[in-house]
């Protein structure tokens, strides 16, 4: 559950955005919320690229590290403005 003791989080569940950059080098602003997941990340970025390309077949990657699908934004060290790939 959310219940508020992260200290450096003063803005709630608001939105923080994350860069990804997808397969084709483009960059696309996500926006994301604590509770949001990898996967989830992977259907937005699916969907907006609209390039057929399949959430299963992709997988979040920030400073060389894997992040597994089910970790949400707030178990990651993950900021606003992060580039993942």
């Amino acid at each position: 559950g959310n219940d508020g003791d992260d200290a450096d989080n003063d803005n709630d569940a608001s939105d923080m955005k994350l860069k990804l950059r997808g397969f084709n080098e483009e960059l696309l602003d996500v926006p994301v919320r604590a509770d949001t997941t990898m996967r989830q990340i992977c259907e937005a970025y699916a969907k907006k690229a609209g390039n057929n390309q399949s959430a299963d077949e992709m997988a979040i990657v920030f400073d060389g590290d894997v992040i597994p699908d089910d970790r949400t934004v707030a178990q990651t060290e993950l900021e606003d403005g992060d580039m993942l790939d």
